[in-house]
């Protein structure tokens, strides 16, 4: 028994260096998403003016990487209902309707939820360029 206590206090300070670790880079993880969305903001007040109305790419010669720029009232976010949000959708739907079927109930829930999925600030999206159109020599 004393062997296998040893094992698992080995065990588990690994766990505790690891869970650590993990915590540590999550930390950076969540700081760089926030300077990137800090780079972002300053990016789009640069995208709104006039002379960059017509930019729908960046392509960064150092990498050839491209960033897409999606405009506000452009694009779709994800579409994601909450359970509260379907309820209402369906509280809605059937007291309207003396002949409900499924598929209008299907069709009113989306109409309904579309207005609210419409973006209404910049997106970006940086895209590497696929490896089997770099040559290599």
């Amino acid at each position: 028994m004393e062997n296998h206590l040893q094992t698992l206090k080995k065990h588990l300070q690994e766990y505790r260096e690891t869970d650590e670790a993990l915590k540590n880079l999550n930390q950076q993880a969540g700081d760089l998403r926030q300077h990137r969305k800090a780079i972002e903001t300053d990016m789009s007040k640069i995208l709104t003016l006039p002379e960059f109305q017509g930019f729908e790419k960046l392509e960064l010669s150092e990498d050839g990487s491209i960033v897409k720029i999606q405009r506000p009232n452009t694009w779709n976010k994800p579409w994601s209902l909450s359970k509260a949000e379907l309820l209402d959708g369906l509280d809605e739907y059937f007291a309207r309707n003396t002949n409900p079927t499924a598929d209008e109930c299907y069709e009113f829930l989306v109409k309904r939820q579309a207005s609210k999925m419409v973006a209404s600030e910049f997106a970006f999206e940086r895209v590497m360029p696929s490896a089997k159109k770099q040559k290599k020599f």
